[in-house]
């Protein structure tokens, strides 16, 4: 029995060592994967950033170039409908395109019966598009009356023809994400668009929530168009 015993002692402790050192090692593991996630988290969600910033930025290129179009003389109506079917043919996320005069007054639309922001809202949209410079401006994200969220965008036109105003692109945002947020984002995060008060507003994810919160702990935030946006776990 005292043979037996001491020759037991060993065995006991190897494997009490070699328990600890399984231990260790899953948690070295589990960090590294968290490290790895985080890492990926932090890459991706400035891929996601840039990518949505250059396609509002290609957008604020176009629309800047329409307005400037729509205060010339020689340029007809029917030239600058045809340019704004084929801004929104390039950038389907853009829902319509319509010109306002000075005092906010629909002076043409594409597609006609377009929705747009009302009262104080449009007054206030006018007063920032017209204050200098051709760059467009952001109104505050809104919802339709179908139940859209959408963010309105809006550049000067020149008052040289005798036309002035601002001409508007609205922009449907769970249509930004969908086209702009690739496949492989939406099957590993959770992607958000929020407004001001940090309500989604726009989401794409494939992934079940209960799978994303075990591999991800926290979310990151960026920001683009006067929006905030969040990527990580649901």
């Amino acid at each position: 029995d005292l043979h037996r015993r001491r020759h037991s002692f060993p065995t006991r402790r190897s494997s009490d060592l070699l328990a600890g050192m399984i231990a260790a090692l899953l948690t070295y593991l589990d960090r590294n994967e968290q490290e790895r996630a985080r890492a990926s988290l932090l890459t991706d969600a400035l891929w996601v950033e840039q990518t949505l910033r250059f396609q509002l930025s290609t957008d604020e290129d176009a629309l800047a170039r329409l307005g400037l179009d729509s205060g010339r003389r020689d340029v007809e109506r029917e030239s600058l409908i045809a340019n704004a079917r084929h801004m929104m043919n390039s950038s389907p996320e853009i829902t319509s395109i319509a010109w306002l005069d000075g005092e906010g007054k629909l002076r043409d639309a594409l597609p006609q019966g377009v929705d747009l922001p009302e009262g104080g809202d449009r007054l206030l949209l006018i007063r920032r598009a017209t204050s200098g410079s051709i760059r467009p401006v952001y109104a505050a994200p809104r919802r339709q009356e179908g139940g859209r969220h959408v963010v309105d965008m809006a550049a000067p036109v020149a008052a040289g023809g005798g036309r002035g105003g601002i001409v508007i692109a609205t922009i449907a945002l769970d249509a930004l994400l969908i086209r702009h947020a690739p496949w492989w984002i939406a099957e590993n995060y959770d992607v958000r668009l929020l407004d001001q008060e940090g309500t989604a507003i726009a989401t794409k994810t494939k992934r079940d929530a209960t799978a994303l919160e075990e591999r991800f702990s926290s979310r990151l935030e960026f920001g683009t168009a006067g929006l905030r946006g969040e990527l990580g776990a649901g």
